[in-house]
């Protein structure tokens, strides 16, 4: 097995060193997505059929490799090696020719995705094309293709494929929809190589049509790119030109937004194929250990304007030390930073002396920034800010739940579900410009498209104006007035609405959510999904106030759903309660989730893992809204009876009891607090 595996590796350098020619299709074969046998199910491209079903996939008929780890793209490209030849052994063992021939041809079409051309035109060399069926000779005639294409035989391979394209609107034809699919992108890179963009658009549009989730995702992306490559002159031409309508409506609404930059490899396509290649997540258990820190010490502006968070914070901090019976439990230390950001590297610097082997904090954009510009002193201890947006130095990683890491959770999750077009609500203040700003870099930076950004008043209640821009209505009545004068009366008229919108990202608190909400779903129709930042929910179930708010989706942390019953504070300091207390759980397994980015902890705020960067990022729940209520999409654990206790024991009156019932409600809050009342 070593030999075997040092051979290989020999093979993939050789190969790798003579990819200069193949480069172009190694990387377009990541989008193609090229096998498609029936025996051999290489990948399932998630295509949409006729009658609505989805594809189910067998695999019994994949052969077994010794190495599936796709990590990088050498290995990805050695896996596609290793199946190749798997395939072609296994040819020569099947007594059934139909079988063989299958297996061929998955062969061929695993060294097409290896970008090794020529492995895959000496493999088919031997098929006999009087001997394949229908749906044979279509997988025959793709991987021709792609040989002629690499030659630059571009108007040979469309030549080839014309039966195949075709046939995808024949429902008589024996031809499967996968072969069509993988047909209609590679004329449309014909096309492209020939400078015909308005034939290559409209084919991978037809593309579009034929899949679903993600890898309808995948190619929609791609659309935006290939346009967004095209300069505006070349774009008036093709609308000129084209006498396709969603060819010309494509471009029009490609003027109209932002399209993000072309990836080498997005990830919508991994998941397309049901591989990951990013690391997997490895659940780790927390506890602490002798590894762990011995002495904490934690920085907070606790006499300062920021004195309610901080303390939120403490409490949350000072909640999971309580919980901790472990012989190894650190000692600690809290030190109030006052309200002097100038001050904290003192601080920083008096803990470092201490002893302390862990530092918390401080908390706050001003007083991360001034520590993180610090070159002395802190960089000698493990420290877990809360806050900042400025570069990590050495041994410091961050912590935080502002609006940069909303926008990116957003974002997250739009991605997951495949969409592509995305317009924004934000409004006009500081923290939703800078949620927004986030969101934008992170969804561009995938390869997403922005089709509108529309900043509102949350001091208002009729948005009407702002949302006929977001829908493009306003264009479409400017229209309309324009034609009433030249006609001299007014014609039968319907307000076009913008259709490269997938979802609204809706930046917004729960009391303007609830005007805003509603004024979407009448301009919308109610169809178009609505995606909102944690402010949306406040932590209290309040079904009277929020049925507007029904059908809208935003991320929600664990403990904000599992201690509604008990939690000391809501909204924002709820969630800052939790912020402390996964900043001590970081600490007790800060040695490993250090050394393996792949690792991960279960937290309050989420799923815990450090980036190699030192980022520390946060996988919350998400839940959505119905009749009023909110339901995480997950099962939420319940406190345990220590936990609860804990709650009781510091404070009785802290429970949100009325009339001797369990409840939520806004009576027994002060909304200037955002904390319990003294009493019930």
């Amino acid at each position: 097995m070593k030999m075997h595996i040092k051979i290989l590796h020999a093979i993939i350098h050789a190969r790798v060193a003579n990819l200069n020619l193949t480069l172009i299709v190694f990387y377009l074969c990541f989008l193609t997505a090229c096998a498609s046998g029936t025996v051999a199910n290489v990948e399932d491209r998630s295509v949409r059929t006729t009658s609505g079903s989805i594809p189910t996939q067998d695999s019994n008929t994949m052969p077994e490799s010794d190495e599936q780890d796709t990590a990088t793209p050498l290995k990805e490209q050695q896996y596609h090696i290793q199946q190749a030849e798997l395939y072609e052994r296994q040819a020569r063992t099947f007594e059934n020719a139909e079988d063989s021939i299958d297996a061929i041809l998955s062969s061929g079409e695993f060294y097409i995705q290896a970008g090794n051309i020529d492995d895959a035109r000496h493999t088919i060399r031997s098929l006999d094309q009087q001997q394949l069926n229908r749906h044979q000779w279509a997988r025959y005639q793709i991987l021709l293709g792609y040989v002629e294409y690499s030659d630059h035989q571009y108007q040979a391979t469309l030549n080839r494929l014309a039966e195949i394209v075709a046939s995808q609107s024949d429902p008589e034809q024996e031809i499967h929809q996968q072969q069509a699919v993988d047909a209609l992108l590679l004329s449309s890179l014909c096309y492209q190589a020939l400078n015909d963009f308005g034939s290559a658009i409209s084919l991978l549009i037809e593309r579009e049509g034929l899949l679903y989730g993600p890898a309808k995702a995948e190619t929609s992306r791609y659309i935006w790119q290939v346009i967004n490559a095209l300069s505006t002159q070349q774009r008036s031409e093709i609308m000129q030109n084209s006498g396709n309508f969603a060819v010309r409506n494509r471009i029009e609404q490609s003027l109209q937004g932002e399209i993000g930059a072309p990836t080498p490899r997005p990830d919508q396509f991994d998941k397309w194929r049901g591989k990951n290649p990013k690391l997997q997540t490895k659940q780790i258990e927390n506890h602490w250990s002798p590894l762990s820190p011995n002495k904490i010490s934690v920085l907070l502006p606790l006499s300062s304007r920021f004195e309610k968070a901080a303390n939120a914070v403490l409490e949350g901090i000072q909640y999971q030390h309580s919980l901790n019976s472990s012989a190894d439990k650190p000692y600690l230390q809290v030190y109030d930073i006052g309200s002097n950001p100038a001050l904290v590297n003192q601080y920083h610097t008096a803990a470092t002396a201490s002893g302390s082997d862990l530092i918390i904090g401080p908390l706050g954009k001003d007083y991360a920034n001034q520590m993180l510009t610090y070159s002395d002193g802190y960089s000698q201890v493990d420290t877990i800010v809360l806050g900042g947006d400025l570069p990590l130095r050495a041994n410091t990683m961050r912590l935080a739940i502002g609006p940069e890491s909303q926008g990116r959770i957003v974002a997250d999750r739009a991605l997951a579900l495949g969409y592509v077009n995305a317009a924004i609500l934000v409004p006009n203040n500081k923290n939703g410009a800078r949620t927004a700003q986030s969101f934008t870099d992170h969804w561009l930076g995938n390869g997403g498209k922005l089709s509108s950004t529309v900043a509102y008043s949350n001091k208002q209640f009729d948005h009407s104006v702002e949302l006929k821009q977001l829908f493009g209505i306003n264009t479409s009545e400017y229209r309309h007035r324009k034609l009433s004068n030249a006609l001299g009366h007014k014609p039968k008229f319907s307000s076009y609405k913008r259709h490269d919108i997938d979802f609204i990202v809706m930046i917004s608190d729960v009391k303007a959510g609830r005007i805003l909400r509603p004024q979407i779903n009448f301009f919308s129709g109610s169809q178009i999904p609505v995606l909102a930042t944690s402010a949306i929910y406040n932590g209290i179930q309040d079904p009277i106030n929020n049925i507007d708010l029904d059908m809208t989706s935003f991320p929600v942390m664990p403990w904000v759903m599992a201690s509604r019953d008990v939690a000391t504070y809501a909204g924002q300091l709820n969630m800052l309660f939790a912020l402390g207390s996964d900043a001590y759980t970081l600490a007790a397994n800060l040695h490993r989730l250090q050394t393996d980015p792949s690792l991960a902890v279960s937290g309050n705020m989420g799923t815990l893992q450090i980036e190699t960067g030192g980022e520390v990022r946060y996988h919350p729940l998400w839940a959505k809204y119905n009749s009023g209520l909110v339901e995480a999409d997950s099962e939420i654990i319940s406190l345990n009876s220590r936990q609860s206790s804990l709650f009781q024991r510091t404070d009785p009156r802290r429970r949100n009891q009325q009339k001797g019932a369990k409840r939520y409600d806004e009576s027994n809050w002060d909304p200037g607090q955002s904390r319990r009342k003294n009493g019930t």
